[in-house]
């Protein structure tokens, strides 16, 4: 890169830099555990993995899949793409506690954050995922 700098029409200022690209650093925030994905179902996670859950559901126009192998799978240009592993208990008795529609997590695979995933009856027709205050909803 060259510049000339002039004030009324004298050159007082002349640069010359030579820049160089550099090599492309991964960085790492440990606040988010922005690791390597894996498609390994972790070993630190249950495996309870109800049927009630297994199928496809819509997030709006987005549509996910709960597979009977533990993991969330999001469609998206024709591609089914791995994005979370999951574990759900659903009540054995439906009539004990007929509010109670059970209850499970979500591990996401790129940040490994978890989060809640609870049926809103025990209809299983409506879904929500709530990290933090953050909840999201499903239907099938």
């Amino acid at each position: 890169m060259q510049a000339l700098i002039f004030e009324n029409g004298k050159q007082i200022l002349e640069l010359i830099q030579k820049f160089t690209k550099g090599e492309e650093i991964k960085i790492i925030d440990e606040r988010w555990k922005n690791n390597e994905k894996t498609e390994d179902y972790p070993k630190d996670f249950p495996v309870a993995m109800n049927k009630v859950l297994i199928g496809k559901w819509n997030e709006g126009n987005l549509l996910y899949e709960f597979d009977n192998d533990g993991r969330l799978y999001k469609h998206y240009a024709g591609q089914k793409i791995p994005v979370a592993f999951w574990w759900y208990t659903f009540p054995d008795d439906l009539s004990e506690l007929p509010e109670y529609a059970g209850e499970g997590q979500i591990k996401w695979m790129d940040s490994e954050m978890i989060s809640l995933i609870k049926l809103t009856s025990q209809e299983a027709s409506k879904l929500q995922i709530i990290t933090g205050k953050s909840v999201r909803a499903f239907e099938r």
